[in-house]
């Protein structure tokens, strides 16, 4: 990975160049756009030459956005404050990572009081791919508000030589296509998969699980995984099956769900716990294949077999 001393800043952007206050955020409703008390903070942000957004990690969706960031995303800005950085990337980062994973990662250390700087893969409203320098900082409100400063290295090639951009360039193409490679094969696969964090929220879903449970991407991200939510499957079978998933190892069995529409369907489910360098479980992988149909002709030839006496 580019060290990020190397990326120069087109803008020298502190914090204190901001004059934050307890009182920046006004009352208004969450959905409405936020006002400063400081004109100046307007006027920097505005005029800002790279894009700045402030995210609320508590509803994950921006709530402010300067003229640039529209641009960046090809987007309005009343359309920008409408979806999150999740939305804004591509589903897996170069590294393989689920962007929702990692996006929820720095902003905790941002929430935190720290003030990390990080390379990310944005994308814009038409999935066009933009390699970016993001800056965070919490802001001294009285809610979970992160400042985000985002320097698009495509376009400005911030690096100190043409040699150094050439080599973040390729490594950077190598690492892509390693990443829509298995963003490919998670696309395409038959079985159901779910991406879950170590609080079982769902960070990504394939088509496969779309189709599988009526429920589309956009419903399930950031929602608790369920597993046969609403099926007749006994919770004492769900509650055995976490405490094997929580313990470190693979569950494997059959559950029974129901669909959006409430229709039952039938899956073998294999969900396994990923564990980080620490040893800690950072997310959930659950694969579900559908055997509504051969569990029907399975039923179906058992109570023909019992019918007739046959063994």
């Amino acid at each position: 990975m580019l060290d990020a001393s190397l990326i120069e800043s087109h803008w020298a952007w502190e914090p204190s160049h901001f004059a934050f206050s307890d009182n920046a955020v006004s009352d208004d409703s969450r959905n409405e756009p936020l006002h400063y008390s400081s004109a100046s903070f307007r006027v920097m942000m505005e005029h800002s030459p790279e894009a700045i957004v402030i995210f609320d990690a508590d509803t994950n969706r921006f709530v402010d956005a300067n003229t640039n960031a529209a641009k960046l995303f090809k987007l309005s800005r009343e359309a920008l404050l409408k979806v999150g950085p999740v939305e804004m990337s591509p589903a897996f980062q170069p590294d393989n990572r689920p962007s929702a994973v990692a996006v929820r990662d720095w902003i905790e250390q941002a929430l935190l009081g720290n003030s990390p700087v990080f390379n990310w893969l944005h994308q814009d409203s038409r999935r066009s791919r933009i390699y970016c320098e993001v800056s965070l900082t919490r802001l001294p409100v009285d809610r979970n508000l992160v400042f985000a400063r985002i320097l698009n290295l495509t376009e400005h090639r911030r690096v100190d030589s043409a040699r150094l951009y050439s080599e973040f360039e390729q490594e950077m193409a190598e690492q892509t296509a390693e990443m829509n490679q298995t963003e490919a094969i998670l696309q395409n696969v038959a079985d159901a998969i779910m991406f879950a964090d170590q609080d079982r929220r769902i960070v990504y879903v394939n088509p496969a699980w779309e189709k599988l449970t009526g429920h589309s991407a956009s419903e399930a991200v950031h929602h608790q995984a369920f597993f046969s939510e609403g099926g007749d499957t006994p919770p004492s079978t769900l509650q055995a099956m976490w405490q094997v998933v929580t313990a470190g190892k693979t569950w494997r069995g059959v559950l029974q769900g129901r669909r959006a529409d409430n229709a039952s369907y039938d899956v073998e489910l294999s969900i396994t716990p990923i564990q980080d360098e620490d040893g800690l479980i950072s997310r959930f992988v659950s694969i579900e294949h559908d055997v509504t149909e051969a569990r029907k002709l399975e039923n179906l030839k058992t109570l023909r077999t019992s019918r007739c006496g046959c063994i």
